[in-house]
């Protein structure tokens, strides 16, 4: 029964053997039923993709939550989880083949959230780091929050913008650009990041000492991603290579 309920939700009638405990009608009860179920998922995605929803506009954010929603129920019951695969559904929505780069922004919304629900953490400032004598032969355990978004679009000009109540009309998408994004201290930051930054950290992220990371990453403008890392907080702890190993 749980599954031909939960498979109901998803159609126009109510599920076969349903019957209500005053004798009312079950078919308009089990409507009322999923009408709020829709609702509950489309006030979920919005709240969780709050720069998908500026950029196409509430109406249509509203049509695409549903079908989104119509097509993949919640697997798990905090709705903070729900959506996983919203990126993926809006970079194959026919619809929208015409905006490339909406994909791209839900991963920067999700990544957001996903920063925000991160474990807390100390993490390391600028006077850690000024008291290592070998930054090349460091390995860092990188903070819990911190993701990158590495896209052929320009994600963080955009998210920018909508963060500022502006439009996006004088941004050209088609600029590849790298956002991170992380929750050090109390705010969820969203910084701009050079090309390769999301290699470099996966290589980190694998027990990687400095110099290897950036000898894996050829082109990566290690000045700009190792300050991004020691300015804000993106490394919560120095790894000592027996740990590493």
């Amino acid at each position: 029964m749980n599954a031909r309920f939960a498979q109901a939700l998803r159609a126009a009638a109510a599920p076969d053997g349903l019957t209500t405990w005053n004798g009312s009608d079950p078919a308009q009860r089990f409507a009322v039923y999923r009408n709020n179920v829709a609702a509950s998922l489309r006030a979920a995605l919005a709240a969780k993709f709050p720069l998908v929803e500026k950029l196409v506009g509430a109406d249509y954010f509203a049509a695409l939550a549903g079908a989104f929603a119509r097509a993949h129920l919640p697997r798990a019951p905090r709705l903070a989880l729900y959506g996983e695969d919203f990126a993926d559904f809006v970079a194959s929505f026919p619809p929208l083949a015409r905006w490339p780069y909406l994909a791209d922004v839900a991963r920067l919304d999700a990544a957001r959230l996903d920063a925000y629900h991160a474990a807390d953490a100390p993490a390391l400032g600028p006077a850690e780091f000024a008291a290592v004598d070998d930054l090349a032969g460091l390995r860092l355990a990188l903070h819990p929050s911190l993701r990158v978004v590495a896209s052929r679009f320009a994600v963080f000009d955009m998210a920018r913008a909508l963060d500022a109540g502006d439009d996006c009309a004088g941004i050209d998408p088609d600029r590849a650009q790298t956002a991170v994004v992380a929750r050090p201290r109390l705010d969820v930051l969203t910084l701009a990041a050079p090309p390769g930054m999301d290699a470099f950290v996966d290589e980190l992220a694998r027990g990687e000492t400095v110099a290897a990371a950036v000898e894996a990453t050829p082109g990566f403008d290690v000045g700009e991603g190792f300050r991004l890392i020691v300015a804000h907080g993106l490394a919560r702890a120095f790894v000592a290579p027996e740990a590493a190993s």
